[in-house]
């Protein structure tokens, strides 16, 4: 009887995993295309677009077809299901950020200040911020990836207030992404992976700064993402897990500059669990794909802050 039952609940548990990996792979592919393309934007000499909405939405969809799982016994209902909550839970999170006013030192102050900069056109290449602003140093010398993001946001909406749904949405990604690695991973039964799913992306920072502008919390999110794609690649080693794991490495670097060395030290944890596991068909592309995403990171996305301080701060 109980062989019957674990037999049973062997597709289920598969099916949930599957569908949580692909919601979190939506959210993210939402915020990182909003942010690639309103950074090629401004590469290329415009400013922050509100079409890099379009774009990151667009990606949703496009994720759940690139990640449809052969192996999953429901069909096209899994991408499909994938993609209405992926975009349920960005519209929950933007309405719930609706309806709280930003009141942090930081995030009324210069995290706001450059959010509306970018929206009303500084382009953080080929333009000092206003010297003017009491804030300038920091507008010049900290990572952009969330401000970009939110400008995107704040200038196809008008409230600034809804912008802050980043935060919110990358604690239910991290959720799911550790949601889907712990069931990939059985060594817990699926009650354990949810609490402790539940556990760390409910935890106190994220919780504390998600109805502000404040990115510790968002870093810590994104951190978690990590983690569980970390895990994901071990046990499910496919080609669109290890681009993501390079692309998180890049964002987590542009969030917030402490980024550098927690991925680091988390990246080296990593590398050595998959050294120590044997498997040797996961460490090699794995870390390509953290010394791609880490260049990718550090040297294009983050020409400004991390070139730029080093030509003129040295």
């Amino acid at each position: 009887m109980a062989l019957d039952e674990n037999a049973r609940s062997m597709p289920m548990r598969g099916n949930i995993s599957a569908l949580a990996i692909q919601i979190a792979g939506g959210i993210l592919c939402f915020l990182l295309f909003t942010y690639a393309a309103s950074f090629a934007a401004m590469l290329l000499g415009r400013s922050v677009s509100s079409y890099a909405v379009a774009a990151g939405l667009l990606s949703i969809p496009l994720w759940a077809y690139m990640s449809r799982d052969p192996q999953s016994n429901m069909g096209w209902g899994l991408g499909v299901g994938s993609v209405v909550l992926s975009c349920v839970i960005l519209a929950a999170s933007y309405a719930v950020a609706l309806g709280f006013y930003d009141q942090s030192w930081d995030g009324t102050a210069y995290h706001q200040e450059a959010i509306i900069a970018l929206a009303e056109g500084w382009n953080i290449f080929y333009q000092p911020p206003d010297p003017a602003s009491q804030y300038a140093l920091n507008l010049e010398a900290y990572p952009k990836a969330i401000w970009i993001i939110a400008a995107s946001i704040f200038k196809l909406t008008g409230r600034m207030e809804g912008a802050k749904l980043i935060g919110l949405a990358l604690m239910a990604c991290s959720f799911f992404l550790l949601l889907g690695a712990l069931l990939r991973v059985r060594v817990f039964p699926p009650w354990g992976a949810v609490l402790i799913s539940l556990a760390a992306a409910l935890n106190p920072v994220a919780i504390y700064q998600s109805l502000s502008f404040y990115v510790d919390g968002i870093l810590g999110s994104v951190l978690l993402c990590f983690i569980g794609l970390g895990l994901l690649v071990l046990y499910e080693p496919k080609r669109r897990h290890f681009v993501l794991l390079g692309a998180v490495i890049a964002f987590a670097i542009n969030i917030k500059q402490t980024g550098i060395a927690y991925v680091s030290v988390l990246a080296l944890a990593l590398l050595v669990l998959y050294w120590g596991y044997g498997r040797a068909r996961v460490f090699r592309p794995a870390t390509t794909a953290m010394l791609i995403g880490g260049g990718l990171g550090a040297v294009l996305l983050g020409y400004n802050p991390y070139i730029t301080n080093t030509l003129a701060h040295h």
